[in-house]
């Protein structure tokens, strides 16, 4: 499996030399590291995973957010027959 043009290298090669795989994520913005010619890992900034983490949270807020808005009625309902009513 490929995905975009991102540099694959072998799982062997980190070790030998990990400033120079971090230049390349510098100037590809990933690397993906391959075992036996499979894809295994995949190497990022941090930057790069701060907006990926931050994608992520957004993601589950939106779902969140109409989970509430596609079922707000049964929440209001629920609500109305668990919670005392003010007065009793």
């Amino acid at each position: 499996m490929v995905i975009g043009d991102k540099p694959h290298i072998q799982i062997s090669q980190p070790g030998a030399d990990f400033s120079s795989l971090a230049r390349l994520v510098d100037e590809k913005g990933l690397v993906v590291i391959e075992e036996s010619g499979q894809p295994k890992y995949a190497l990022l900034s941090y930057s790069e995973y701060a907006r990926l983490v931050l994608f992520r949270e957004r993601k589950n807020d939106v779902r969140m957010s109409d989970l509430i808005d596609d079922n707000l009625a049964a929440f209001q309902e629920l609500a109305k027959r668990l919670l005392p009513s003010p007065g009793r």
